[in-house]
């Protein structure tokens, strides 16, 4: 809270208890240009609410065709349903005879798209996936609410941080205000791992309340995110809105989209083939490639919804996702990523990488079938490894364990003469028979007191206690076996 610099008020509009500054232009959106604004908090004294900034949207309404105008009603509308830390916040509206002014919260990151660009137009997959995370969950509640966003692209979702090293603010104090070539510089060295952000689903200008219904059939949107269905010019419903986050994620990670074209006619004819290939500088894990393919399905039934991807497992951030196992085809290869100009020479180099690339196929479910037959084989095989590991102890075998501890190896023993034998076979105690229901717990557990009780009942445990037996062979206690 504070008084705004006179450099600031130079050119400003008040409406209502607002002021915009018409300087500090944000950007555009689909039917107007956004400033920077401020909420007044107390009338003629100057204090605004510096700690809150907020984004104002201003529409000529006279520029508007009534079509336009429904949908920028359509927007309010549906703004002011939804209440999500993931979707933009409505702060205001005013509308006067000649303009709309939309107040909503402002986002000092700006777009993804932008931060995308300023990170080399690729980020890992543990960004990307810190970021799709909240995506799911603002598009979850979004379709909660019934409503279809429908325009779902990297610059309609902003990004704000809440927290991050003030040394990275060589340009200044704020990094909404900053200079685009400044707060590209300062963006490309953050770690989204590292620093506390919170996305927010914006631009609901497509936005659209579909109620009970579960289709409709409106093409609109940007060509290049949208679904088979608006391409083909037919009824979707609201799993259209996963394909486009399909390609963001995609774009993501990638630089690249799924399919490309200048026109509908040309992304169609792509889409039509239905294969595409996913190329990275990075080893992806196989819970992204199964993410991606789920997304990406041509028939809505088959596609994955908001609430699917809530719950799964890898947007879950304690999740370690699973490896591409070896039987999973992954082409490594060298790709031209750029071009470097020799000082010494002048001449033009290629800038060769590696990068590794995975098909997949949007006509049928079975490529994702498959993999997730892969994810749920490594699953079992990780947990025979780790029960294997915690229980290596227990379960080597008792005539392992006495080679080791007395120096005795059983093939010498067997060679002991007979007498011997007899004199510690009569020695032994007799067979005590237990109750199966007390013994069986677990096929570990029987086979684990199946190896004691032959151990014991074979004499070989003369120069063992008992009790050092069960505690330090086995993994039980007296309590655990009465014998």
């Amino acid at each position: 809270m504070q008084h705004l610099d006179n450099d600031d008020l130079t050119d400003v509009k008040k409406i209502g208890n607002y002021i915009i500054l018409m300087k500090k232009f944000l950007g555009s959106g689909q039917y107007g240009l956004v400033f920077l604004a401020y909420k007044i908090l107390k009338q003629d004294s100057g204090l605004v609410d510096t700690e809150k900034p907020l984004a104002c949207k201003i529409i000529e309404r006279e520029e508007l065709t009534e079509r336009a105008k429904t949908m920028i009603n359509n927007e309010i509308i549906n703004l002011e349903k939804v209440k999500n830390p993931n979707l933009l916040k409505l702060e205001q509206v005013f509308k006067t005879h000649s303009r709309y002014y939309i107040f909503t919260e402002a986002c000092n990151g700006g777009d993804l798209e932008q931060f995308v660009r300023a990170k080399g137009g690729q980020l890992s997959e543990l960004e990307a996936r810190l970021i799709m995370a909240q995506i799911v969950n603002g598009l979850r509640h979004l379709h909660s609410n019934h409503i279809m966003h429908r325009d779902i692209k990297l610059s309609n979702i902003l990004i704000e941080f809440k927290s991050f090293p003030k040394d990275m603010l060589t340009y200044g104090k704020d990094l909404i205000t900053m200079r685009t070539r400044q707060k590209f510089e300062v963006l490309s060295r953050f770690d989204l791992s590292k620093i506390e952000f919170t996305v927010k689903i914006a631009d609901f200008g497509f936005s659209k309340f579909i109620g009970s219904s579960s289709l409709t059939d409106t093409i609109c949107g940007t060509p290049l995110y949208m679904s088979p269905q608006l391409v083909d010019e037919k009824g979707y419903s609201l799993k259209a809105d996963i394909w486009s986050m399909g390609v963001i994620y995609y774009e993501m990670i990638s630089g690249q989209r799924p399919f490309n074209g200048r026109n509908l006619e040309q992304i169609g004819s792509k889409m039509s083939k239905g294969d595409f290939a996913l190329q990275l500088k990075f080893k992806p894990s196989l819970d992204l490639l199964i993410i991606l393919q789920s997304c990406l399905l041509f028939k809505e039934s088959e596609r994955t919804s908001a609430e699917e991807l809530w719950v799964n497992p890898y947007f879950t951030m304690s999740h370690v996702p699973a490896p591409i196992p070896e039987e999973v085809k992954t082409q490594k290869k060298k790709f031209l990523f750029g071009i470097k100009k020799s000082k010494s020479q002048g001449q033009k180099l290629d800038t060769l990488q590696n990068f590794y690339s995975y098909n997949f196929s949007c006509k049928s479910i079975d490529n994702l079938n498959n993999l997730l037959a892969k994810r749920e084989n490594g699953q079992l095989q990780d947990i025979q490894q780790q029960f294997k590991q915690e229980n290596q102890k227990s379960f080597k075998s008792f005539f392992s364990r006495t080679r080791n501890t007395n120096g005795k190896d059983l093939k010498n023993m067997r060679k002991q003469k007979n007498a011997n034998l007899t004199a510690i076979l009569e020695n032994a105690e007799p067979i005590v028979y237990l109750n199966t229901i007390d013994v069986i717990q677990d096929d570990s557990s029987f086979i684990e007191r199946s190896q004691f009780i032959i151990a014991r009942d074979q004499g070989f445990c003369d120069s063992i206690k008992p009790q050092s037996l069960m505690e330090q062979y086995f993994s039980f206690t007296q309590s655990n076996l009465q014998i």
